[in-house]
């Protein structure tokens, strides 16, 4: 993959309307059954019913939302879990726990939502606010259905996901067999990104075309499965972590983990996301130095990794300015999303002056690009500090050390999240669903902590912890099938 200047811009090939939305709809078919078999080969012990299954289904297809059959096809796992677990709920037959302060900020933002479907922002300043985008004003009814509809997507994300993955989940297994899922999903799409990108595929632009509005299908960044170059980057960064945890598995785990990782990398650079390459260069860093056995291969792999960077200059030096032209940080293309982004985010702080307590509505929430902005100009200052809330019950929950040892996943988990806050300074995936996996994974591994009291481990898979107590006699057998303990 060369810099943009020099590759000419991938092109679906020319198909009739119908054929098309066929094409399309295989496609999307295809990846549902590819979700299926992942989850029967890697999370199979999840697989054991309805409401788990679902779950399962929709976590590894969580990041695909430009897989769609009618509507996305994780959002239909979703709410079809949902419908399974909700009898189950109301019956007093599962219980669950959340976080007291996460609670509390859904709650300010669901009150926020509320008030601004009741009483939306004048239709003439709506009619005015548009600088860049969206530039017919929507009617009233219409801002109200969306804002009605990204405020309930917003509180799913924070209430509805980690629900579902609590009550899916029986122990810290299954916990990291959901997260490896997480990871196997993001590699997928990196894979179908790099695809299209050496022009093998044209799988990304395929779904998008008539089904995505606002989206530059002659720009040479690819999106793999996702609605969007940047939702891509966001994805690989957030699971760069968690797939670094893999290096101090088994051999077979070793290996994945650094395919996958190489695989990750190349997905950001194929993304052209500028954010997405210094956000996966830092989550990468961060996951490597807080696991002590990847640690010891940092340090050993560090001047072989300043070699060929030095070898790959030598060979081609275009070689710099190539990586910084197809990523957009020495561009026109780089420059004039800087102008637009300097004038959504204008427009995002004039929202929240014009009412600064409850925000404009979250019909915007999608707008600026910074997931602050949009909290702030949707939510107003009310939102924000239930935003705020939200996040800090999280990471209230975070135990990173357990018995004097660290716990590996849970710190990849809190990388994920951390790497996610820092790269949504510029990023709009505030009412996405994918980014809080690594949050309902965490209050997982809370939950299952706090109600059961048993011993959890430092790093499952270091193969020095078995539970010592399960319902299942077959369970030290799936963990040592799925990898995560040794024999």
């Amino acid at each position: 993959m060369s810099g943009s200047s020099t590759r000419p811009a991938p092109q679906a090939p020319p198909a009739a309307p119908l054929r098309l939305a066929v094409v399309r709809y295989l496609i999307s078919i295809a990846f549902v059954v590819i979700a299926y078999a992942l989850c029967r080969r890697f999370a199979r012990p999840l697989m054991t019913s309805k409401g788990s299954s679902l779950t399962t289904m929709a976590v590894v297809s969580i990041a695909w939302d430009a897989v769609k059959i009618g509507v996305p096809i994780s959002d239909a796992f979703i709410v079809l879990a949902a419908l399974a677990l909700a009898g189950r709920l109301v019956r007093g037959q599962l219980r669950v726990r959340l976080p007291a302060p996460c609670l509390v900020g859904a709650g300010l933002i669901g009150f926020c939502i509320l008030i601004t479907a009741v009483v939306p922002v004048a239709q003439q300043y709506a009619a005015t606010r548009y600088l860049i985008s969206n530039g017919v004003a929507q009617t009233l009814s219409a801002r109200r259905i969306l804002d009605i509809a990204q405020g309930a997507k917003f509180e799913l994300s924070m209430l509805v996901i980690p629900v579902l993955v609590i009550t899916a989940t029986r122990n810290k297994a299954d916990i990291a067999r959901l997260a490896d899922l997480w990871v196997i999903s993001a590699v997928v799409s990196a894979l179908v990104a790099i695809s299209d990108a050496a022009h093998l595929t044209h799988i990304y632009l395929t779904l998008l075309i008539g089904s995505v509005q606002g989206v530059d299908l002659g720009s040479n960044r690819g999106g793999g499965l996702t609605n969007h170059a940047d939702h891509l980057a966001t994805v690989a960064v957030m699971t760069l972590p968690v797939a670094v945890t893999w290096l101090a598995r088994n051999r077979a785990w070793r290996i994945g983990g650094i395919g996958g990782i190489g695989v990750l990398l190349l997905g950001i650079y194929a993304s052209g996301s500028r954010a997405g390459l210094v956000s996966g260069l830092l989550s990468l860093s961060l996951g490597l130095v807080f696991v002590e056995r990847t640690r010891r291969l940092l340090i050993a792999a560090l001047p072989s990794v300043v070699l060929l960077l030095l070898a790959a200059i030598a060979f081609d030096s275009h070689f710099i300015d190539s990586v910084l032209g197809h990523t957009r940080i020495s561009s026109l293309s780089g420059s004039y999303s800087n102008i637009a982004r300097q004038s959504l985010a204008a427009q995002a702080i004039d929202d929240f002056h014009y009412r600064p307590l409850t925000g404009i509505g979250f019909d915007v929430s999608t707008q600026a690009h910074s997931i602050y902005l949009q909290v702030l100009a949707a939510g107003g200052i009310l939102s924000t500090v239930g935003f705020v809330a939200y996040i800090g019950g999280v990471a209230s929950t975070v135990r990173l050390w357990v018995g004097g040892r660290y716990d590996a996943l849970s710190g990849a988990l809190a990388i994920a999240t951390v790497s996610w806050l820092f790269n949504g300074t510029v990023g709009n995936d505030l009412v996405d669903r994918y980014p809080y996996i690594p949050i309902a994974l965490l209050l997982a591994v809370w939950h299952h902590r706090s109600q059961q009291h048993t011993r959890w481990p430092s790093e499952l898979a270091t193969g020095r912890y078995i539970p010592a107590a399960t319902t299942r006699v077959d369970h030290r057998h799936d963990l040592v099938a799925g990898g995560l303990i040794r024999r």
